[in-house]
């Protein structure tokens, strides 16, 4: 995808039963995912508790990130934009994670 834009989303503090297929089902709400990725750890076959979102357009992915806040199965989850242009990468949190983290 050389020169485009990749309109991915950092998901962390995922509980251990969350799949790919919950995560799409959850971040279908906000538009069309386009890819997911839930990481393992490959010793052990759980969940390391984050992985990425994918959206196919800037709309959904905007529609997401002015949601208030993101829980499954009644954990809170840190969900931030990872936008990846020409070898560049941003990261942006919420507006109230802005505080608690440095990006």
């Amino acid at each position: 995808m050389s020169g485009s834009r990749m309109l991915r989303l950092f998901v962390g503090n995922l509980p251990w039963t969350v799949g790919q297929r919950q995560l799409v089902e959850y971040f279908n709400k906000f538009g069309v995912v386009a890819n997911t990725k839930v990481m393992f750890n490959k010793e052990t076959g759980f969940s390391r508790g984050y992985g990425f979102v994918e959206y196919r357009n800037m709309e959904s992915l905007e529609s997401c990130m002015t949601q208030p806040g993101h829980e499954l199965e009644g954990r809170k989850l840190e969900v931030l934009s990872v936008t990846e242009q020409q070898g560049q990468r941003r990261n942006r949190g919420f507006q109230q994670n802005q505080d608690q983290y440095d990006l």
